[in-house]
């Protein structure tokens, strides 16, 4: 049984007990140590509760865990939801940290990209002796197509993961952290890569008298560190858990932990997209950015981006609906 249908099963069924025991919402939920809110929420089916909870559910109302069980809903399918659910928070942390570190390189580059001469070593031989002569960019080519590999990973993983959501091989914490760690270890590979290779091109040049233009090295600094703001926030969004804290802070985006997932999404991998242009482009413009250039990127798309993400959400909210209405219409005919 999908989550969706299972929190509306049960929340249906929190309801019907709570008004069996004439309890009004905010008198079960400080039985059970909760906001009415929260309570609201389950009952409408707007968010499943965490196990904890059902069984705070159970002691309160003194009723057993079979109460939530019927023909169409199992004990398996509330374990299974937990762990799921458990799962999905663990992954969430592993994406986030494995993201944060990914493209750090490539910032690291757009940083040190003003510092650069326009001409220096990219490549050395067996002697550690520079043998061919460059554009800074090169230098950062091997951290892109690691961060690629790293990202298309993930993607794989993700996909993976939510066609096969009880599959084996994810339900088990071990294969995640395996997964975690591999991905870390990778991360922290592409990091270290890329500062060696900015180091001794850097030191390379500096022994043949090449040096770095004579310019305002601030703007390329400050574009790079907006592009890690940005993309920490993207990440950030893209992977939250419904809260009252941070997030896409609307009301529809609180209405249920669907909407939450959707409009945080799509704000993060917009931010996530854009932070990495930037940068890119930091990296391979022919010339450093001005002062002038490197706000009006960094500051000016901010708005837009929100804008463009709630739309985005909003109308994947609606053909959900759309589509939800259609699936639920047959049971109800059929129940008349």
């Amino acid at each position: 049984m999908k989550e969706e249908e299972l929190a509306a099963a049960i929340g249906a069924k929190i309801a019907s007990l709570r008004k069996e025991r004439n309890l009004t919402q905010k008198q079960l939920a400080e039985k059970i140590f909760t906001s009415d809110a929260n309570l609201s929420k389950w009952e409408r089916g707007k968010a499943l509760p965490d196990l904890s909870y059902l069984l705070s559910i159970c002691a309160a109302l003194d009723v057993t865990i079979t109460y939530f069980t019927d023909d169409n809903i199992s004990g398996a399918d509330i374990i299974n939801a937990q762990r799921d659910r458990e799962i999905k928070g663990i992954l969430r942390k592993v994406y986030s940290i494995t993201l944060a570190l990914a493209a750090l390189p490539i910032f690291i580059f757009a940083a040190a990209r003003p510092f650069l001469p326009g001409s220096l070593p990219v490549h050395f031989n067996g002697d550690f002796q520079a043998d061919r002569m460059g554009q800074p960019w090169e230098l950062a080519l091997g951290s892109i197509i690691l961060f690629i590999l790293m990202a298309a990973a993930l993607i794989i993983h993700f996909c993976c993961y939510v066609r096969r959501p009880h599959s084996k091989i994810f339900m088990e914490k071990k294969n995640v952290f395996t997964f975690a760690a591999l991905l870390a270890l990778l991360a922290l590979t592409n990091i270290a890569i890329g500062l060696v290779a900015l180091i001794s091109a850097s030191r390379a040049a500096a022994d043949m008298g090449l040096t770095a233009p004579d310019i305002d090295k601030f703007p390329g600094v400050f574009a790079a560190l907006m592009c890690v703001i940005v993309w920490i926030a993207g990440v950030g969004c893209t992977f939250v858990s419904r809260n009252g804290a941070v997030g896409f802070r609307i009301p529809s985006a609180f209405a249920s932990d669907y909407n939450w997932r959707v409009y945080n999404s799509a704000a993060g991998i917009l931010f996530m997209a854009y932070s990495l242009a930037f940068a890119l482009a930091v990296i391979f413009m022919p010339r450093p950015l001005t002062m002038a250039e490197s706000m009006c990127a960094s500051l000016i798309p901010t708005l837009p981006i929100v804008i463009i993400a709630y739309l985005i959400g909003r109308s994947i909210i609606r053909r959900h609906e759309v589509r939800m209405s259609v699936i639920k219409s047959p049971k109800e005919g059929d129940g008349e």
